[in-house]
């Protein structure tokens, strides 16, 4: 078994034009509620690694930028937002149930209405739906909350850049994915690293991306799948590059 680094993220959406997601503090509680390294030991093993960013850990400009688990937090941003143990915020978040991005999604959701509903200020439900139903329903901003995965499942990013991890949720997002995530900060930033030619310049603002990225959440990053392959034992030096795809002419192979 061979293993590169991550092409493949998972993540939830909120659409933030309707109640509760207009409320970056409900936003943020999410955020602070998660235990994502709880998550992968629990239901993916090794498959799966933790996410703390919209960008992979070895994609180029990577900043760790989400925050570690605080209950103390979750509480104080709820009840800010209305919300308390005694008024917990009801609420569903959907999944793809088909297996297109693993066969443990349902599981996957289940930890994470797990930990939000042991903070006592969410009640949370689940509920699934198959690609072909799921993709015309977000299109149309039929679920206010749902759990994606990015790429697509045997594709890959188009380059080795921040950009291909960042930009397709920030943009035209009243259509495709409806998360309806708005900011003029934002924009001026994406725009921003395309003219920036500089690496550690336009490295400076992805970081800035990021930073802004874990305040406002146009996405809530949670795991990330690193690209495998499997050889026979005879089979050496496989290599998997940071677009998830396999170099065929550096695999060797033992002549007995």
């Amino acid at each position: 078994s061979w293993s590169g680094p991550s092409a493949f993220k998972s993540y939830l959406i909120f659409d933030h034009k309707s109640t509760p997601w207009s409320n970056k503090k409900v936003r943020q509680a999410v955020s602070y509620a998660l235990d994502r390294d709880a998550i992968v030991e629990s239901v993916f093993d090794t498959s799966r690694l933790s996410l703390l960013s919209p960008i992979p850990d070895e994609v180029p400009g990577h900043a760790p930028v989400f925050p570690p688990p605080d209950p103390n937090q979750v509480a104080s941003l709820m009840l800010e937002a209305g919300y308390t143990t005694e008024n917990p915020l009801e609420i569903t978040i959907w999944f793809v149930n088909d297996g297109r991005y693993s066969d443990r999604e349902e599981q996957y959701l289940n930890a994470i209405r797990d930990q939000l509903n042991a903070t006592g200020v969410f009640r949370v439900e689940v509920a699934g739906a198959p690609w072909d139903q799921f993709r015309v329903q977000i299109a149309q901003c039929g679920y206010e909350a749902y759990l994606l995965g990015w790429p697509s499942p045997g594709t890959s990013v188009n380059y080795l850049d921040p950009s291909s991890w960042t930009d397709f949720f920030v943009q035209e997002t009243d259509s495709v994915i409806c998360s309806n995530y708005e900011s003029a900060e934002m924009d001026t930033l994406v725009l921003a690293a395309r003219e920036e030619i500089d690496p550690l310049l336009r490295a400076e603002i992805y970081a800035q991306i990021q930073e802004l990225w874990a305040n406002e959440l146009p996405t809530l990053e949670i795991t990330q799948e690193p690209r495998r392959a499997l050889s026979l034992n005879k089979v050496d030096n496989v290599n998997i590059n940071a677009l998830g795809l396999l170099h065929y002419e550096l695999l060797t192979k033992d002549g007995n």
